[in-house]
């Protein structure tokens, strides 16, 4: 009988011997499965996208990868989960936005993402737009603006809750506008989504996957989205820019990433940098990425460890002039 070989113990042997993770030959990587932590329950959009790039990274590395949900708090435990996992390669996360906002709404996390965490290389956006009720009478973002600023507090916007994309979204354009709106929290984005159609709220700002049907449909009505151009699932809808009031917070909009435990060895880092944009050319992918309105993105591990960099100081700024805080 063939005992079983403890990987992790193998490598703290080889450590305590004097050897450290970088003198590991880049070859004999991978020869086991590889573990892909995502910090939100299966089914929502992160978890799709992970498995849609685990799947085309899998392949690539010859190794297959498998999706470890790990919800609760925010993304906290998943990611606490990978920043305390051993930097061999076999542990690797999907981040999004969260890992960068979830520093200021939290006083303690098990994690620091600038610490913490080494950047593969980021993997997809999906813009955010501007919605109001289809029926309503604001029909562009200028007037929008003008509605809001005729009442004070009178308007409202809904979110999936304290903290979650829909709100940040909205203060950062709240405060460059310099408007009172008044924000309604629900418990999640489906109910708030409800009270949009049927015009209990006044606007929300929302993933273009979550709100393309219901624009195409004419329920709701796109006045922006964020980036640099118009965005091909919703090509009538105008980018703040074109709308005449550009919003440069806004433009790298809900994105997702690869990342690993720090020190993880130069070589292996150099294996998962290739093979994930080998991965994220795949047309497969692509043609299903952009089903969702989602676009694939790739960078070098250095640029996607700055946006993150950036988003970290971007919503800190964000969450203490709002005086934003999670139950």
């Amino acid at each position: 009988m063939v005992a079983h070989i403890d990987r992790r113990a193998v490598l703290a042997g080889l450590c305590a011997a004097g050897f450290s993770p970088s003198t590991l030959r880049a070859e004999d990587y991978p020869k086991d499965p590889i573990r892909l932590l995502v910090a939100f329950a299966a089914g929502g959009p992160t978890d799709v996208l992970a498995r849609l790039l685990a799947d085309a990274l899998g392949r690539r590395l010859g190794q297959s990868i498998v999706v470890d949900n790990r919800g609760g708090a925010g993304g906290n435990i998943g990611y606490g989960l990978a920043a305390s996992a051993a930097p061999d390669g076999y542990t690797l996360a999907f981040a999004d936005p969260s890992i960068t906002v979830n520093a200021s709404l939290y006083k303690s996390l098990p994690f620091d993402v600038e610490r913490d965490f080494v950047a593969i290389g980021s993997a997809f956006r999906g813009p955010t737009v501007v919605v109001v009720p289809g029926k309503s009478g604001i029909l562009t973002l200028a007037d929008l603006v003008k509605a809001a600023k005729a009442k004070p507090g009178k308007l409202n916007y809904g979110s999936a809750g304290n903290g979650t994309p829909p709100h940040l979204n909205a203060e950062v354009f709240k405060s460059a506008q310099g408007l009172d709106i008044l924000h309604v929290p629900y418990r999640g984005a489906a109910p708030a989504m409800t009270d949009l159609i049927a015009g209990r709220v006044d606007v929300m700002f929302l993933n273009i996957g979550s709100a393309r049907s219901q624009i195409e449909s004419g329920e709701l009505r796109g006045l922006a989205v964020s980036g640099s151009q118009r965005a091909a699932a919703l090509p009538d809808v105008p980018t703040f820019k074109e709308t005449g009031l550009p919003l440069a917070a806004l433009d790298p909009g809900t994105w997702w990433g690869l990342i690993a435990p720090v020190k993880l060895p130069a070589t292996i880092h150099q294996q998962l940098t290739k093979a994930l944009d080998e991965a994220l050319a795949d047309p497969e992918l692509r043609k299903r990425a952009a089903s969702m309105s989602i676009d694939v993105i790739p960078s070098t591990g250095a640029e996607f460890a700055t946006l993150m960099s950036e988003e970290r100081r971007k919503w800190a700024e964000v969450v203490a002039r709002a005086k934003i805080e999670v139950e």
